[in-house]
């Protein structure tokens, strides 16, 4: 892991385009290819086609939290969480549900709205993009873990037609619910903790008994 960033912005010159996404472990802004320092990145789409485009790569990124949305788009649904660095506004977008966004989500309660949140990307030894987050130095821990769930559904194992999967649908509607609430606090001083809200929501309903052991 690279060292903190303790300037807004990106560890190096920034691009003025504002969507930051994460790709290959790295913060990539879209650029074109006669931008100087413009990298090109191939890849596969959806239907198998080879594609290729322009960005920049960065390790990290430090700004302050100034809202938060979900968009439907062609994709799919996307979270973006708005940040602002000195004069310049980005938007750090991840697909919804999806890994990504889970690391984050499962962040939140543990996150300092006043605070510069520092924004790294890395690869783990299985090749997935891996979220890294910072605040006052220190590292901000999951509020959700498997020995310390706070209220968040295990994934639930199931059998069709003789294949056993995994189905994660309660988990990532909590974690939906949850940032929903959160970016409802962000414009709402001494607004409700976004955690107690859907924990709240989840004893008013009740639910079938689910497995005691699987990927958490």
């Amino acid at each position: 892991m690279n060292t903190e960033n303790t300037n807004l912005g990106f560890g190096s010159e920034p691009n003025p385009s504002t969507w930051i996404t994460i790709n290959n472990g790295k913060l990539t802004v879209r650029a074109t290819e006669d931008d100087e320092g413009a990298v090109i990145r191939e890849y596969t789409n959806k239907d198998g086609e080879r594609r290729s485009v322009w960005e920049y790569q960065y390790t990290n990124f430090s700004g302050v939290i100034t809202g938060a949305e979900f968009e439907k788009t062609q994709w799919g649904m996307v979270f973006s969480l708005n940040l602002s660095a000195g004069d310049k506004e980005y938007s750090l977008r991840l697909q919804a549900p999806g890994r990504l966004f889970e690391q984050f989500a499962k962040r939140i309660p543990n996150l300092q709205i006043d605070q510069v949140l520092y924004i790294g990307a890395f690869t783990n030894e299985k090749g997935h993009n891996v979220l890294y987050l910072k605040q006052n130095g220190s590292k901000v821990d999951f509020a959700f873990t498997r020995d310390n769930p706070n209220g968040m559904p295990p994934a639930v194992q199931e059998t069709k037609m003789g294949e056993t999967k995994w189905n994660y649908d309660a988990q990532e509607e909590f974690l939906y619910n949850l940032t929903v609430n959160w970016i409802e606090s962000l414009s709402k001083k001494g607004a409700p903790d976004p955690l107690d809200e859907v924990v709240e929501q989840l004893e008013q309903v009740s639910s079938e008994p689910v497995a005691s052991e699987g990927p958490f």
